[in-house]
């Protein structure tokens, strides 16, 4: 019979973490998993560490040269034979119920396709510091993709049947391949997080995320501009995403430009009828924060001050709460006429 969960991992010269990545899923208290392990033409040790494993649920693939993650993981994708596709990276460490709770979650959800965790971030050495919270609703979720990555890959759950449904992952976005499989995901299925804290995630200079900092960000910018995209229905340039990531204007009208653009981005998201009024107010919410973080350094600046207004109309309590309801009574009532 098929395992339940297929957990796949690609690993590429990860000798110092890998033992301790390999050992917190075999001791996961769920036990009904396959775990796909695909070596991507390492240099290091990480294949003879790999062999010295003889659990039968462990399957090892080897790739003579390395392939980049995209196409390694699409290689553990390929042979997996689970309902559900666990991800762990071969430096991070999954705490013993992940799997439990993360099929028990999905059992009960059929509607939702992605489910990742709250991260405990660690450093080389397994000090832990900062614990990182993500939302657990569909709509703010893909909301929050406009912006960025909401989801950690390494503590993603997934059907199987919807990550073929979309052809995994795509190698054109090397090193921000897990936000533009949300993204497409987003567009077929529910995406959810839990907040418990299911994984460790290891931060360390060798990282891929720190060696590759400047293409995962440029990468990520244009699955940025996809999104908000598709929720405006219309092209946005690349140029403006690009100012939006930067938070750096030269003028108040790059300002104005990016503010308008959150305003418009929220009314779209919000408009959606099937979208609970909980989540509705907290993306207004949000999105009066981000305007809020906009204007405020250029307050003394009379052009920004319809920032303020835009904020005020998405979040009227909000902004008494910042102190600038006098803005809203100012610019407020210019807005609607």
């Amino acid at each position: 019979m098929a395992p339940k969960v297929s957990v796949v991992m690609s690993v590429y010269n990860g000798e110092k973490y890998l033992r301790e990545a390999i050992e917190t899923i075999l001791h996961q208290t769920f036990t009904d998993f396959e775990f796909i392990i695909v070596d991507d033409g390492s240099t290091d040790s990480t294949w003879k560490i790999l062999t010295t494993y003889h659990d039968p649920r462990i399957t090892l693939v080897r790739n003579q040269e390395n392939q980049g993650l995209a196409r390694s993981l699409n290689r553990g994708l390929e042979i997996s034979m689970g309902e559900y596709i666990a991800r762990q990276d071969a430096d991070d460490v999954s705490l013993p119920e992940r799997l439990a709770l993360q099929v028990s979650f999905l059992e009960e959800h059929a509607d939702v396709g992605v489910l990742g965790s709250a991260v405990q971030i660690i450093d080389g050495s397994g000090n832990p510091s900062e614990t990182w919270r993500f939302p657990s609703e569909h709509g703010v979720l893909k909301w929050r993709l406009c912006f960025g990555n909401p989801i950690m890959h390494s503590s993603v759950m997934m059907r199987r049947a919807v990550v073929n449904r979309v052809n995994g992952y795509g190698v054109e976005m090397a090193f921000a391949m897990d936000y533009d499989l949300w993204r497409r995901l987003s567009l077929v299925t529910r995406l959810a997080n839990l907040r418990d804290v299911l994984l460790f995630l290891r931060r360390h200079e060798d990282s891929v995320t720190s060696r590759h900092l400047v293409e995962q960000r440029n990468n990520s910018i244009r699955i940025s501009q996809l999104a908000i995209a598709e929720t405006l229905g219309e092209d946005v340039p690349l140029e403006v995403v690009q100012r939006l990531w930067a938070q750096e204007f030269e003028t108040s009208n790059e300002l104005l430009q990016i503010a308008r653009l959150i305003y418009r981005l929220c009314q779209a998201t919000v408009s959606d009828r099937a979208l609970p009024s909980g989540e509705r107010r907290t993306i207004r919410t949000d999105a009066a924060k981000r305007l809020f973080g906009l204007a405020r350094p250029r307050i003394r600046d009379v052009r920004v001050w319809e920032v303020f207004g835009l904020a005020c109309l998405l979040d009227p309590p909000l902004a008494g709460r910042k102190g600038v309801w006098q803005f809203h009574r100012i610019i407020g009532g210019r807005l609607r006429r």
